[in-house]
């Protein structure tokens, strides 16, 4: 049950933040001002370290950290990112960085949650290939 549990939060953890990240993709599209990503850690005593450095994290959407590490970056991550403009940042007292800290996600978690995930197929016995094939088609 723990192992089913852990999966599931963490596949919800993906989806939400694909989401997200769609929603703010389209913000950027639309706005006329330099807009920012912010690093929220839920910070409790469960936060692992890596993640909890990243804690207000702030730089420009276009810093290619973001690639590696937008949320989640490990099982059972509670991780977000905010997106704020600089007019927001000062609002709130946040830090524009011009550098990224080095950070890495937890492996296996490289990259943003876009949703494009393709499965390893060398794995797959001929009658799962194929059913999968088939389901992708559809």
């Amino acid at each position: 049950p723990s192992r089913l549990e852990n999966i599931f939060r963490t596949n919800i953890q993906s989806a939400y933040n694909s989401g997200r990240l769609q929603q703010q993709q389209k913000a950027i599209e639309n706005s006329d001002e330099e807009m920012f990503y912010l690093y929220n850690a839920t910070l409790d005593k469960r936060t692992r370290p890596s993640h909890k450095k990243l804690d207000g994290l702030c730089l420009p959407v276009s810093d290619p950290i973001w690639k590696k590490i937008y949320p989640p970056n490990g099982f059972r991550c509670r991780c977000s990112v905010s997106l704020i403009s600089a007019t927001q940042a000062k609002q709130l007292g946040v830090k524009i960085r011009s550098k990224a800290p080095s950070a890495a996600p937890d492996k296996g978690f490289e990259g943003q949650p876009t949703g494009d995930y393709e499965p390893d197929l060398k794995g797959y016995d001929g009658a799962l290939l194929k059913q999968f094939k088939k389901e992708q088609s559809k």
